[in-house]
Parts: structure tokens; sequence; C-alpha cells
């Protein structure tokens, strides 16, 4: 389109030049009317002179024309260099979400997790609660969906019903307790080398304690991990004494005496009940 502008622009140099001439012929007209026989084909001038002023009034409308759309495509290329410009902005935002939509659902879901992580372990919670209970009024522990959250449910020896663990006894509650930290302490990811039980057969029954000191002994014999087990029952302490002292130089009791208006003592013995060392506490 600009090459079409160019020739009429030439062409209308042409044009200007030949309606230079007629208008110097023009300016020279008295003189041509004063010369004997001057002849001057004034017709002919002003019909050249109509079709340049003809051309010369298209040609600028043209340049109009032109000169605009020359200024709506500058508009235009402004226009889209600043969208360009946002396009690319939004686009390493676009990429930026993209990975982090990426990385999201790579992350398994919670519902997911805590299933997948409860399938790896409830066996052995399972296996620790049952021989935690005697008799056995529960034979299994599951996690079940509850519309959007999950609840550990029993199932009944008896009957197989299927009810919340709210319905057990705060003695069978203590073992489920005791039955999922012996179980992360001894399959979890990170096993820790040292296991710190703070009257944990408080609820317990007689029975059962006999239970858990067993189970512990089994704990104890199966890893190589210091285990320190708590208590203010002399009873207990004498049945941990019963169970524990065969380890010999590796068990220890430690006892913290009270005496009014006197620091506490601490006094450490061995397994054969030998006065180790005795001091006060700070």
């Amino acid at each position: 389109m600009l090459r079409k502008h160019e020739r009429e622009i030439e062409r209308l140099l042409s044009d200007t030049r030949t309606l230079t001439d007629i208008i110097d012929g023009l300016e020279k007209l008295e003189e041509f009317l004063t010369i004997p026989d001057a002849t001057l084909d004034v017709d002919s001038l002003m019909e050249k002179y109509e079709v340049v002023s003809s051309k010369a009034r298209v040609l600028q409308e043209s340049l109009i024309i032109l000169m605009q759309s020359h200024k709506n495509r500058k508009e235009y290329e402004d226009s889209a260099k600043q969208t360009m410009a946002m396009i690319q902005q939004n686009s390493k935002r676009c990429l930026i979400i993209q990975k982090m939509k990426s990385a999201m659902e790579a992350i398994t879901p919670v519902d997911r997790r805590l299933r997948k992580e409860w399938d790896k372990y409830y066996s052995y919670v399972n296996s620790f609660f049952l021989k935690l209970q005697t008799p056995a009024d529960f034979r299994e522990i599951r996690l079940q969906r509850e519309s959007l959250d999950f609840d550990l449910m029993v199932v009944s020896t008896s009957s197989g019903e299927v009810k919340p663990a709210n319905v057990l006894s705060s003695g069978q509650r203590t073992a489920l307790a005791i039955s999922i930290f012996w179980t992360m302490n001894l399959y979890g990811s990170t096993i820790p080398p040292l296991m710190i039980m703070d009257e944990p057969i408080q609820q317990i029954d007689d029975l059962n304690s006999l239970n858990f000191l067993d189970t512990l002994r089994w704990i104890v014999d199966s890893g190589d991990r210091q285990v320190i087990v708590s208590t203010a029952n002399s009873r207990i302490a004498g049945l941990i004494r019963r169970k524990f002292s065969y380890l010999e130089d590796d068990y220890n009791e430690v006892f913290l005496e009270r005496h009014i208006h006197l620091p506490p003592v601490i006094k450490i013995f061995d397994h054969l009940g030998a006065l180790l060392q005795e001091r006060f506490s700070a």
C-alpha cells in the first residue's frame, strides 16, 4: 500500500510541476494578451488545472487515511507491546502456579496419608492391644471414616459389632494408648534409643499389669534401647524389680525419697538391691 501511495505522490509531483508551469503562464497572461497575434489556449490550461486539482484532492484524502492508519498502527503496536509484556509476565506467573500445582498434586492428601500410615501400623497396634486386655472384650481396632473425619472404632469379640472407641474403659483406653506408643517406638520411621513411660499402668488392673510387664520385657530383649519406667506404686515397683532384675548390671532402680524440712534424697540400687549411690537432690 505504501508503494502505491509513493507512485501517486510521484504523479502528483509531475502534475504539480505542470500546474506550476500553468500558473506561471497565467501570471504572464496579461503579457500574452498585449502581444499581437499571441494565442493562449486558456481552456486547455483550465482543464489541466482541474485535473491536477482533482488528483491533489484525492491524494490528500488518501494521505489523510494513510496517516490515520499509521497512527492507528502505531497505537496498535504500542498496545501490542504492552499486551506482550503482560503476557510474558503472566506466563512466568502461570509457570510458577503450574509448578506449585504439580508439587501440590504430588503431595498425598491428608486423609490418604492417614489411611496409609494406619494400614502400615495397625497390625502392630492390634497385636499389642490384644496382649494388654484380658479378657479380650474387643478383638480389633479400626480406623473408620465418618463424614469428613476419621475415628477409631473397636470390634466386639462376642458380637462383632463395630463401636466408637469411646466405649472403652479407662484401663482399655490406657492399653490402646500404650499399644500405639509401643508401635511408634518399635516400628516407626524413626526409632528413638530411649523409651520413657511415666505411670503407664496406673489405670490397668493387676492381671493386665503383668501382661504389660511381660510385653515390656520382650521389648527390652528385642531392641538396643534404654527403657525408663516411673511409678509411685510400691507394689508395681516390686513387680518391675521381679520382672527385670535378670538384666543384672543393665538394671538399676532410682528412688526419690521426700522428708519434711529436708531436700529430697536420690538413692540408686543395683539388681540385687545393693545401694550404689545416695545424694540429696538440688
